[in-house]
């Protein structure tokens, strides 16, 4: 290798540096057939790690997942509302949008849409911003609310806070591998 860091070889005669595909010496003219060549490096092929795509289709399955609970539990609701309470049925309706659109981003994350991808992005960074407003309400209000409940909120800020940062992560680090 020479100074500049480039792959070179060495004339047997004149010991001037390179370059490796040469036959002949261009100073002294000195064949260079028996002087070793380096060998290439197998480059590691392009993408992210299989364990991060593994990861990104959990994720993925996760939206599908919560889409289809969402529209479960709607469906259940809209089934069991009475013609006493019509407003029920408006809320089950918006549930069940929720549950379609989450559903479809799901979708979009295994089938790698962009769209999708900027979309859980940006719900990932709300669910940050929610999740530390929860923990600043927290410390600033102390214990108001009782041990049990300030613990458990701190448990599911935090959670939210590592699910959501993961989330946006494995979508930055899958983005050339999706890049089409």
């Amino acid at each position: 290798m020479s100074s500049s860091g480039y792959v070179t070889i060495q004339c047997p005669n004149c010991h001037r540096s390179l370059p490796p595909k040469m036959t002949s010496c261009q100073f002294c003219g000195a064949p260079l057939d028996n002087v070793a060549r380096p060998v290439p490096v197998a480059r590691r092929k392009a993408g992210p790690e299989p364990w991060i795509l593994t990861l990104y289709m959990i994720v993925a399955g996760y939206w599908i997942f919560d889409g289809i609970k969402e529209l479960i539990l709607a469906f259940r609701a809209l089934a069991s509302t009475t013609t006493l309470h019509p407003e029920l049925n408006f809320i089950s309706y918006i549930l069940i949008a929720i549950g379609l659109f989450q559903l479809a981003l799901g979708v979009g994350l295994l089938l790698k849409w962009e769209w999708a991808r900027g979309v859980v992005n940006i719900f990932c960074w709300i669910r940050i911003l929610f999740a530390l407003m929860a923990l600043a309400g927290v410390v600033m209000g102390g214990f108001i609310a009782g041990p049990l409940f300030s613990l458990m909120t701190i448990f599911f800020s935090v959670l939210d806070l590592v699910v959501a940062g993961t989330q946006i992560w494995l979508i930055s680090e899958t983005d050339e591998s999706f890049a089409r």
